[in-house]
């Protein structure tokens, strides 16, 4: 049947009336997708400068806290690195503070991020807040308190300050370099040359690849009030004497380069690089003037710290030990022993790791078994909550145990590491070192014993509560041995911060 003329007039508006419908709901959904998209866009945008200013923040406060001692300097080194990471500090509101000692905080605030959808609503731009907080672990002090380092001489007795017991100062170690053809596991981890090449011979198929040219790293920290005080070390001539009080036994000569360094201006306290050089002074062989005597190096009128390096040649005729010691002397105190915590007494201190030789004639126990100390690192409250790892190359050989002290003379327990690998959490607090014998041999080297040519690391962990007095926080080695032992142990240690010693809180 053919539809009436009113009946398509009635189709035709409803088809119109449906169009404008969907016109209307396109148009909608149209401004709900487009605000949608703007919102997207809105999102990443705040997304991507809040990453910008987070990464710039972390950069910033890392490269800052490394100048704790200066706060405008500081400031400036966190304002250049903001730049180099793409953030204008005259374009954010910029806040550089230090909560509290060791410790750096970046506070970036950018309160002109655009917006697309938000503009609909009036919203031309949005705040957006980030920052860094980094904190700089002060490397480790090695040593003892005063103003000496290194000295184990019986036979000059030391004078002390008023308050200060000598006996206390006499660390019973010297300071040690060995030759480069020495072995490595004769006790020197990073001036010997090779690594398994026995007994007097300068070769082998296994250098030393922790061999270091500038061998060891020293400091000598003068206070505001001490007046000039003069760094001088003790017999840095090598004699082929054999004593065990200073040589440990016969050789061509170890000579000693001994640089000392202008104060630590740019708060890098481990780095000679960036440092200027005050003197340098080359002990080239024996001298009879030098021996048993103290050498001048250098006399300084201001105060700061001042770092040296002292380091052999890598010559392949030298398989010597030579050893030695450092001081810095007063016009108060003069060449007597003081406590460093004093406001006028410098502290002379070994910087990441001390290659010793650790010295006494005999243990003095006539039965049973005889103890000996030795200065090892200052753990001062900074390292609260913290894991330290004493690294010891070769250590106690002859001895029964080794025991790692505290301030107050309690034995710590710790995780053991033998090359890295992990072989004890027991939290036990002695290390056995006195098992020798053929099956602890290894190929091309002389001695037997459990950890000869080996690195132990002892990974201790410090309560969150450790809060050591000004005065306190010095820890000690012992070493536990048979009655009437002649000790004359050839080592390096070293003690360093889980985590590196720059690393960001949050």
């Amino acid at each position: 049947m053919t539809a009436l003329p009113d009946e398509r007039r009635h189709r035709v508006g409803t088809d119109a009336r449906d169009a404008g419908v969907v016109a209307v709901w396109f148009s909608l959904l149209l401004f709900v997708l487009v605000g949608l998209a703007a919102l997207v866009v809105d999102v990443g945008t705040w997304y991507l400068r809040a990453q910008q200013l987070q990464r710039a923040a972390d950069a910033a406060s890392l490269a800052a806290v490394v100048h704790w001692a200066h706060d405008s300097e500081a400031h400036d080194v966190a304002a250049a690195s903001l730049r180099t990471n793409g953030v204008d500090p005259a374009t954010v509101t910029f806040t550089g503070e230090r909560p509290k000692a060791h410790h750096y905080r970046v506070t970036l605030e950018d309160q002109a991020v655009p917006t697309f959808f938000g503009k609909l609503f009036g919203k031309n731009a949005i705040t957006v807040n980030r920052s860094a907080l980094a904190e700089f672990v002060v490397p480790v002090q090695m040593g003892s308190s005063y103003n000496y380092l290194g000295w184990s001489d019986k036979t000059m007795p030391l004078q002390a300050a008023s308050g200060v017991q000598a006996a206390a100062a006499r660390q019973n170690f010297w300071l040690a370099i060995n030759g480069y053809c020495m072995a490595k596991e004769y006790g020197d981890r990073y001036s010997a040359g090779y690594d398994g090449n026995g007994a007097d011979t300068c070769f082998s198929n296994e250098p030393n690849r922790e061999y270091r040219l500038y061998g060891y790293t020293f400091a000598v920290k003068i206070p505001l009030n001490s007046g000039p005080s003069t760094i001088s070390i003790y017999d840095p001539g090598f004699c082929a004497t054999g004593g065990i009080d200073r040589e440990a036994r016969t050789g061509q000569d170890v000579p000693l380069t001994v640089t000392v360094y202008e104060p630590d201006t740019a708060d890098t306290p481990t780095k000679v690089s960036d440092d200027a050089v005050r003197s340098i002074e080359i002990f080239a062989g024996c001298d009879p003037a030098q021996q048993g005597a103290w050498v001048d190096l250098t006399t300084v009128s201001t105060s700061g710290t001042y770092l040296l390096t002292v380091s052999t040649d890598s010559a392949e005729d030298s398989f010597g030990v030579n050893a030695f010691a450092l001081r810095a002397t007063t016009p108060g105190h003069g060449p007597k022993v003081c406590q460093a915590q004093s406001n006028d007494c410098p502290l002379v201190y070994g910087l990441t790791d001390l290659s010793i030789l650790n010295n006494i004639v005999s243990m003095a126990a006539p039965t049973g078994t005889a103890t000996a100390t030795f200065g090892l690192a200052h753990i001062d409250s900074s390292y609260a909550g913290k894991q330290i790892v004493v690294d010891m190359w070769d250590p106690g050989e002859g001895m029964n145990t080794i025991e790692v002290l505290d301030g107050q003379g309690t034995p710590q327990p710790f995780t053991l590491y033998v090359d890295t690998a992990k072989v004890s959490s027991s939290g036990g607090t002695q290390l056995d070192v006195s098992a020798c014998g053929d099956s602890y041999s290894l190929p091309g080297r002389t001695g037997n014993c459990i950890y000869n040519d080996k690195l132990v690391g002892l990974v201790i962990d410090i309560p969150p509560s450790y809060n050591p007095g000004p005065t306190e926080g010095w820890w000690q080695v012992r070493y536990t041995a048979g009655s009437n032992t002649t000790l004359t142990d050839r080592t390096t240690w070293s003690v360093r911060v889980v985590g590196g010693s720059v690393h960001l809180v949050h």
